[in-house]
């Protein structure tokens, strides 16, 4: 059964048989919203390009930064599914990351997922325009849902970016934070960066 997170709730990786999750899918998915009326569908018709990113930590330090230009990290043991580019399809996952968490780098012990509005300035975009947004973890080797989070709340119309989640590695045990956490900022890689070194350092 699908363990649904609230804000700011954590999960440990642990079946209810207690055996630990080695392979992961992170899977993210949004919705823009529909326009109503004739004339708002003519002249708003600006796509969505939301991209999410996974970054890996060693602590505070960002070590490497996986998105839709940079695919995969050094020993292939987190991969990006690539990018959406309209944010629109009938697959309710948008863009998933497949973490072996056996494989990964023994000095990452943290990974943010972010996914954040491309062009959201220009196209006067923002997640108060997004709906049906979440994020879920499913388990690669019996390829259930394991958990999910589904964000929600007022206030979303500035943000570009939002922090969707979290693993964390505490004492050899990886645990899923619900983060949901916004940004009026962040629409590049290099923005992006400083919110997560922000936000890591505070909730450290």
């Amino acid at each position: 059964m699908t363990i649904n997170l609230q804000k700011g709730e954590v999960v440990a990786l642990k079946e209810k048989n207690g055996s630990t999750l080695k392979s992961i899918k992170v899977c993210l998915g949004w919705d823009p919203k529909k326009n109503k009326g004739f004339f708002s569908s003519l002249f708003n018709r600006s796509e969505f390009d939301l991209d999410a990113s996974a970054f890996l930590l060693n602590d505070d330090n960002i070590s490497e930064i996986i998105y839709y230009g940079h695919l995969k990290n050094t020993n292939s043991s987190v991969t990006h599914s690539g990018d959406n580019l309209t944010g629109e399809g009938k697959i309710l996952d948008k863009e998933q990351i497949h973490i072996n968490l056996n494989e990964l780098p023994n000095d990452i012990n943290t990974i943010v997922f972010t996914v954040n509005i491309y062009m959201a300035n220009k196209r006067n975009q923002h997640f108060g325009k997004v709906e049906n947004s979440f994020i879920r973890i499913e388990n690669k080797t019996n390829k259930k849902e394991f958990c999910r989070y589904e964000l929600s709340g007022k206030g979303f119309d500035n943000y570009k970016s939002m922090i969707f989640g979290l693993l964390k590695k505490v004492d050899d045990e990886w645990k899923f934070k619900a983060c949901g956490e916004g940004s009026c900022y962040g629409s590049t890689i290099p923005e992006l960066k400083g919110i997560v070194s922000n936000y890591i350092k505070k909730n450290n």
